[in-house]
């Protein structure tokens, strides 16, 4: 193989991690708004499904993809507390 085209094949492997960096740190940005949404939303709920999910969010470091899991779990059950526009973000996640 020959000098350039190990130069070629080394650039697109940096390249191709900067992407999935990239993409990485969009997902966690969609993540933090999707917490500040679901926090401001459940602020008047007082249920124990709702008490929970405060309880999580509240954390240093909370799991939010297990909230987002367990929110999609109660929506398919029925829960209602979130907006539709709330609703179908955490759906789509």
């Amino acid at each position: 193989m020959c000098e350039i085209t190990k130069t070629m094949l080394s650039c697109e492997d940096k390249v191709q991690g900067i992407a999935n960096n990239f993409r990485d740190i969009s997902k966690e940005f969609q993540l933090m708004g999707l917490r500040h949404k679901i926090h401001r939303q459940l602020i008047g709920a007082h249920d124990i499904g709702s008490r929970g999910i405060k309880e999580e969010l509240v954390k240093e470091h909370p799991n939010l993809s297990l909230v987002v899991s367990t929110l999609k779990d109660m929506i398919r059950d029925g829960y209602e507390v979130f907006s539709p526009e709330l609703t179908n973000e955490i759906i789509n996640y």
